[in-house]
């Protein structure tokens, strides 16, 4: 069924693919489920996307060629873009009748997140609303996605024609997760012809040509290590359970000409690599229940690794210190969760590990 899923999609005629994205955008057949929560005071409403479940998410995934992002001039990942689209009308009465209820000021507040495709979904929801001008900026949270995979082509020209920031996309990726790689790897040479044999539409897609990827990452990246016993340590990354952040602010000044987005987009282009997706797939092992592939991005893992970071003791707030230097002028930073304050999860705190600095 996968074979014959992705020959039928990757490989399918202008027609075929049309009918697949009419089906995607049909809000009566989403490829993902959804959950709608208030927070305790009711003054913000969260949205909750499922990650990939069913054949028709899979269609999404593989559907990659890319197509204009709401009249911004940017490239989205055209199966994604359809199926937020089927999102996006579900998804409006309770919007709607949240603003109603709330009024459009700051005292209503919207949030979305999701695991996988429904990440993905997620940001495009979020920047969906603002396009089309059903919210203002300072309406929505920040959208925190985990293990999703990046579906811009030049994403942070459409967070700045937008108004909002880089900080609007948080996305938090297991340190071994194949899925956010996926689209982001650096592809091989006959990778890429391949590609573009199979789907004319991708002989001119920019990010193919220019960088030898389908999409880049956009927004802020956290990538969370959970301890050795459940997945071993990325070779980047010093021993232990930690989030760590590729952070601009830090890599300002230490590039030399080059620019702190250069400097973090390289580094994190170096991290996407290792390891390299068609690694992982060429590993009979990693398939599977017990296979790396799912021990990496299952959600329920995603849950166990935060909330064991969660669970360490607050430390003192210091200035955060480099404790991994790729060669060359690439930082990562390390980052842990204090403890959880109420329901809310709070932002991570930089701390200073001398330890973790002198093995690295």
């Amino acid at each position: 069924m996968a074979a014959s899923t992705v020959t039928a999609v990757v490989a399918a005629e202008d027609e075929a693919r049309q009918e697949a994205a009419r089906d995607l955008r049909s809000p009566l057949s989403s490829p993902c489920e959804w959950f709608v929560c208030d927070e305790a005071d009711a003054r913000t409403r969260c949205f909750v996307i499922q990650g990939s479940d069913s054949l028709a998410s899979w269609q999404a995934n593989l559907l990659f060629e890319p197509t204009e992002f709401e009249a911004t001039g940017v490239l989205v990942h055209r199966g994604i873009y359809e199926a937020a689209k089927g999102i996006y009308e579900q998804v409006m009465p309770e919007i709607e009748a949240h603003l109603a209820a709330h009024g459009h000021g700051k005292a209503s507040r919207l949030r979305f997140t999701g695991h996988s495709l429904g990440g993905s979904l997620a940001v495009l929801v979020s920047l969906m609303l603002l396009a089309r001008g059903v919210v203002r900026p300072e309406a929505l949270h920040p959208v925190v996605t985990f293990g999703a995979p990046a579906v811009f082509c030049g994403g942070h020209r459409v967070l700045e024609a937008l108004g909002v920031g880089e900080g609007h996309v948080q996305s938090v990726a297991m340190h071994r997760d194949i899925v956010p790689r996926a689209f982001s790897c650096r592809y091989p040479g006959h990778a890429v012809a391949l590609l573009k044999r199979l789907n004319g539409v991708l002989r001119t897609h920019p990010c193919l040509n220019s960088q030898r990827m389908l999409y880049t990452p956009m927004g802020a990246t956290y990538i969370l290590q959970p301890d050795s016993s459940a997945s071993p340590r990325h070779p980047f990354l010093p021993e232990g359970a930690a989030l760590f952040r590729l952070d601009p602010d830090d890599a300002a000044g230490r590039g030399g000409e080059r620019s702190p987005r250069a400097l973090v987009a390289s580094a994190l282009r170096a991290f996407l690599n290792s390891p390299h997706p068609l690694e992982t797939l060429s590993d009979l092992s990693a398939y599977g229940a017990g296979g790396a592939i799912l021990r990496d991005h299952e959600s329920s893992n995603y849950f166990r690794a935060l909330s064991a970071l969660a669970r360490t003791p607050p430390r003192r707030r210091k200035q955060p210190e480099t404790v991994w230097q790729l060669p060359g002028v690439e930082w990562l930073q390390q980052y842990w969760w204090p403890g959880i304050a109420g329901t809310v999860m709070p932002e991570p705190v930089a701390v200073r590990n001398k330890e973790l600095v002198s093995e690295a």
